[in-house]
């Protein structure tokens, strides 16, 4: 067992509420957790197991990986970008998830019990565990479950991902797949906050270079009023409050050319980290 996995496997006693928990830890599950991090939510990431892509011989068709990349390096990289965005990958099989209220209740193998408000459920082919929340929703069959377009389900806060939504069996779709439902997750949790659903679908996770003398807040503030619909009851007061929450996050993702640098480097050395011999 390596240092990485020994500190998968712990889980914080003292803190079992998360925001986010991602049940599955393959290309779906990792993505999805890689965005719910970054856009602030407590993110927790249940995996057990051999993910699919450990059968497969050698991973060639993955964009950026010139040659193909061995599964077991791939899933490593992945991982340690869950860790790098402040998200933690555990050990813990889920075994029933049911919500008596407005949080889930997630119970594993171990008997450990979590009470996150979302879960995004990516694993590859079981299901069975959602069955507690409703019978119909995991078909066995087809290994699938009853998701919309983006990955949403009929239980409030609870998505799906990967192969669970039918995605095709291959990893950079998967994972395509499983950044698309976070992006709805995020998508529903600004509007739950006050945003409106043509500006909260247009949320974007980017990291851009700090324009000082760029007057773009004009802009974004024309964009934002444009949007509000016009049968909708929202107050000066609420567009406001987007218009400023939309500024802080984008001058929030500005980095200098020297931060860039850093970022530069500091990139190359976790992968590399893991590619040397």
């Amino acid at each position: 067992m390596t240092a990485n996995d020994t500190e998968r496997s712990r889980i914080d006693r003292n803190q079992l509420e998360y925001d986010v928990l991602v049940v599955g830890g393959g290309a779906a599950g990792l993505s999805a957790a890689i965005f719910t991090a970054r856009f602030g939510l407590e993110t927790e990431v249940f995996a057990c197991g051999r993910s699919a892509i450990s059968r497969c011989g050698h991973l060639e068709n993955y964009l950026g990986f010139p040659g193909g990349v061995d599964p077991p390096t791939f899933l490593e990289l992945g991982r340690e970008q869950v860790t790098h965005e402040g998200a933690t990958v555990h050990s813990e099989m889920v075994t029933e998830i049911d919500k008596p209220d407005e949080r889930f209740r997630v119970e594993t193998i171990d008997g450990t019990v979590v009470r996150p408000r979302y879960v995004i459920a990516a694993t590859v082919i079981d299901g069975d565990y959602l069955e507690s929340l409703d019978p119909t929703l995991y078909h066995e069959d087809d290994h699938a479950v009853d998701c919309d377009e983006r990955g949403r389900t009929a239980v409030d806060g609870l998505y799906v991902a990967g192969r669970l939504a039918d995605a095709t069996h291959q990893a950079i779709i998967c994972a395509g797949d499983g950044a698309k439902t976070a992006h709805t997750l995020i998508t529903d949790v600004l509007c739950e906050r006050g945003y409106w659903d043509a500006i909260a679908s247009q949320y974007t996770d980017w990291v851009v270079r700090e324009r000082p003398d760029d007057d773009w807040q004009p802009r974004v503030e024309s964009w934002i009023r444009e949007s509000v619909p016009e049968d909708g009851d929202i107050s000066e007061e609420r567009i406001q409050w987007v218009i400023d929450d939309i500024v802080e996050r984008f001058e929030a993702r500005a980095i200098s050319d020297s931060e860039r640098r850093e970022r530069v480097q500091r990139g190359r050395e976790l992968v590399t980290a893991h590619l040397e011999p």
